[in-house]
């Protein structure tokens, strides 16, 4: 189970007519096991264990936000969830993410490094556009669907790009437009 040490909020509990239980603990919307919404000032961020999921524009346009630990055990990071967040320049992605689904990191301009670890089978639409990278971009062989324009506008790429060997499905034409 998940251990929340600082609940905080009058929206936490149970949902007598969902039957939902949610919480709110030190910045975080948490239900069911799925991070819905930072509520935090940003900074640096440590996202609690047991999180498998964080949803849809959990942290969309956190303009303070600079580094993020995320959970070991995290398997999806869903669309939009770090869009926007300028400057955000350190977040490790735990080898147990399956997912970054569609513009997950888009726009994260001060984002200069990601290291994909190769738990990852599915990189979304826009999942990375307009990020910062310099240096070197691996996209490692256990990814199989890259999305359209995945990581477009990475205009500081100038290293080496090396695609998985096992993309079956490229989700719309022109996936990597650097």
């Amino acid at each position: 189970g998940l251990l929340i040490t600082d609940l905080q909020g009058m929206h936490s509990g149970l949902d007598p007519i969902s039957g939902n239980f949610s919480l709110q603990a030190k910045g975080f919307v948490i239900e069911n096991g799925v991070l819905t919404k930072y509520v935090g000032t940003g900074g640096k961020v440590i996202v609690p264990e047991g999180i498998t999921k964080i949803g849809k524009d959990a942290f969309w346009r956190c303009k303070s936000l600079k580094e993020v630990r995320l959970p070991a055990g995290l398997k999806v990071i869903e669309d939009g969830t770090f869009a926007y967040c300028e400057k955000l320049t350190d977040i490790k992605i735990p080898h147990s993410v399956e997912k970054i689904r569609s513009g997950a990191f888009s726009n994260c301009h001060a984002l200069k490094e990601i290291v994909i670890p190769d738990s990852v089978k599915e990189i979304g639409f826009h999942a990375f556009y307009g990020c910062g990278f310099t240096g070197d971009l691996i996209i490692p062989d256990s990814v199989t669907e890259l999305g359209q324009w995945a990581f477009a506008n990475c205009d500081g790429l100038n290293g080496k790009l090396q695609l998985s060997k096992n993309i079956k499905i490229i989700l719309r034409l022109y996936p990597i437009h650097c």
